[in-house]
């Protein structure tokens, strides 16, 4: 059993906690390599578990209304392998994604399927090519990403969204601005009302990198 199972397993947790994220069955990730990322995973896993949290409205639907929770463990866990991202990574994810994206400030956390979605998408490639992992959104869209092969540090910054489409692999790594040390420390600052500590979209993260604040 990995140690992220062992978070979900905890015999002290709330038992009124919804279950989200998932509780998958257990699969191994031994066929990826282990980085040298920082995760703070027990932050992520752990608040994702408590349910002061909401999905995304689906304004597709009539009434819009969250989207259905993810189902499709084997598929996320395929998924997962094929990325080939540190292997810790892939565990903290497959074990604490949540079901459904919901809010973090004025920003998203991405659940499963939006996950997948954004990181497959064509149209972002250039971002997954770059080193990036794109974990969820600021307050105006601006790509939340997580440094998974550029340096493999696990720092978390955003791309910006009007300028990114066009940009190579290598002017993203150029332009990127970490500005958390992991995204479970950015979970973390949400969760303990220290969110203005930290930038909402790419602009302000230069801003404060400018002023000498990052």
């Amino acid at each position: 059993m990995n140690e992220w199972q062992e978070l979900l397993d905890d015999p002290e947790a709330d038992a009124l906690i919804q279950p989200q994220p998932r509780n998958p069955p257990e699969r191994s990730f031994e066929s990826l390599s282990k980085g040298r990322m920082r995760l703070d995973a027990s932050f992520y896993i752990d608040l994702l578990r408590k349910p002061l949290r909401y999905g995304s409205q689906d304004y597709s639907l009539d009434p819009p209304t969250p989207p259905p929770p993810w189902t499709d463990e084997e598929g996320f866990y395929t998924w997962l392998s094929e990325q080939k991202l540190p292997r810790e990574l892939a565990e903290m994810l497959y074990a604490g994604a949540p079901e459904i994206s919901f809010f973090a400030g004025s920003g998203y956390i991405n659940g499963v399927s939006a996950i997948i979605e954004e990181n497959s998408d064509p149209d972002r490639q250039n971002i997954r090519k770059a080193g990036f992992l794109i974990l969820g959104s600021g307050s105006n869209g601006d790509e939340l990403v997580v440094d998974v092969a550029y340096q493999g540090s696990g720092e978390v910054g955003f791309m910006p969204l009007e300028t990114m489409w066009d940009k190579s692999p290598s002017e993203l790594q150029a332009i990127f601005i970490p500005f958390c040390p992991s995204i479970g420390e950015y979970l973390r600052l949400h969760e303990e009302r220290e969110a203005a500590a930290l930038p909402g979209d790419y602009w302000s993260a230069k801003e404060k990198r400018d002023q000498g604040l990052l």
